[in-house]
């Protein structure tokens, strides 16, 4: 029998919502790179299972990357960060992302975050 690697999924990082059902990032001041990288992983994939109206979709990542404004309004994400991968995020994406989606969320006016439909 040919011997081969099956990829083990990572467990999904559960984010808690508010009282309308908007995801809640937790405080990230004390937490490792990995961690924030599974947050950023969960924030955006519960995003985009909500927007394609499925239980077990799963984000096009090299498709995002090639064309993120089909996927994402600008208003969402800050300026000099682009979405990809977050296993490829460096510290710095990581925390920007995190960082201004936690704004967004303390504004408390509109969503955090979008995919668009």
């Amino acid at each position: 029998m040919k011997g081969g690697r099956k990829r083990i999924r990572k467990p999904a990082l559960e984010l808690e919502t508010d009282g309308d059902g908007m995801l809640l990032l937790p405080d990230i001041t004390e937490m490792k790179l990995e961690e924030k990288k599974a947050i950023v992983r969960a924030f955006l994939t519960l995003h985009y299972r909500i927007c394609s109206r499925s239980d077990k979709a799963v984000v096009p990542w090299s498709t995002i990357i090639q064309s993120q404004d089909d996927f994402v309004a600008r208003k969402y994400v800050p300026a000099d960060v682009d979405l990809k991968e977050p296993s490829k995020l460096q510290n710095w994406d990581t925390m920007a992302l995190l960082n201004f989606w936690h704004a967004q969320q303390e504004k408390g006016k509109g969503p955090t975050f979008l995919f668009k439909a």
